[in-house]
């Protein structure tokens, strides 16, 4: 092998994809390893010009046509699916054949996340002398801003402060690597904080029409059990009940600290860019 891989990254993904382009030339230095932004035009252009040995496409259910473009122009094809950002089904990717398909959160795999994680440099504190929590989520919203507003009012002796992972991913990372809670407003940004070791309340909105998908918090789904609260976001009254758990009662935030270190046991702690890059060398080493 020495042509081209073709890696597509969804524009939500940020940095973690560089992460398997490291380590593709780690494994493999002969080939050109080509990241650009997703779009079926760049694709077909570099299909037209290139002679591609794989497709590698990061991202969410969305990025499945560009998937199915690789498959079917006979390129080898590998999906990284971001479930933790996806807001629809799942069940087209169980009908994906001939791709090999990665996810994101998966029993004993580690994650690109976490690498990305584990990367950065959480030294040092802000140094606050007084409770600071951080609502985190992917995207700002306006639910995100109302729910800052409320909590600050309702609660002048913690700070507050609303960070989202699609600004600033490392910033973010940091804010809440130092926080003393996390509010969580959707599945990526509690597995940040488990990742960062703060206690997280899953919060989610609800409507007649619709709710949102982290009603039930990712870390509660691989522990088969409750181990963080999932609240309403109208719910504030019952989200600051909580934080002054969380804050005062340090058994309890212990135990949600021992519960991510069973979850992060679950997930598996092996560098998994590296693992994947690994696999995706031999498999292509295999074909030829």
């Amino acid at each position: 092998m020495g042509n081209c891989i073709l890696l597509l990254r969804d524009l939500e993904n940020f940095s973690e994809s560089s992460l398997l382009t490291k380590e593709l030339q780690r494994f493999d230095i002969r080939a050109e390893i080509v990241e650009i932004e997703s779009s079926k035009k760049s694709l077909k252009q570099q299909a037209n010009n290139k002679e591609l040995d794989a497709l590698i496409v990061v991202g969410t259910v969305k990025m499945l046509p560009l998937v199915r473009y690789g498959r079917k122009r006979g390129i080898q094809t590998f999906f990284f699916h971001q479930s933790l950002l996806d807001k629809r089904s799942f069940s087209k990717i169980s009908k994906l054949k001939g791709v090999k398909i990665y996810k994101d959160v998966d029993y004993g795999q580690g994650s690109l996340l976490a690498d990305y994680i584990k990367g950065l440099d959480l030294a040092g504190s802000l140094g606050f002398g007084h409770p600071y929590v951080t609502i985190l989520g992917f995207d700002r919203t306006l639910k995100g801003e109302k729910l800052f507003s409320k909590l600050s009012e309702m609660q002048p002796a913690i700070q507050f402060k609303y960070y989202c992972l699609s600004e600033n991913l490392d910033e973010a990372i940091k804010r809440a690597n130092e926080s003393n809670a996390v509010i969580a407003l959707d599945q990526f940004s509690n597995m940040v904080a488990v990742l960062t070791n703060a206690p997280v309340i899953n919060v989610y909105h609800s409507s007649l029409f619709k709710t949102s998908g982290n009603k039930e918090s990712v870390i509660n789904q691989y522990l088969k059990r409750e181990s963080i609260r999932n609240l309403a976001i109208s719910r504030t009254g019952l989200i600051i009940n909580e934080l002054d758990r969380i804050l005062s009662d340090h058994q309890y935030c212990a135990g949600i600290l021992g519960d991510y270190q069973e979850l992060k046991s679950i997930l598996g702690n092996k560098p998994f860019a590296r693992y994947a890059a690994q696999e995706i060398v031999e498999l292509l080493e295999d074909r030829d």
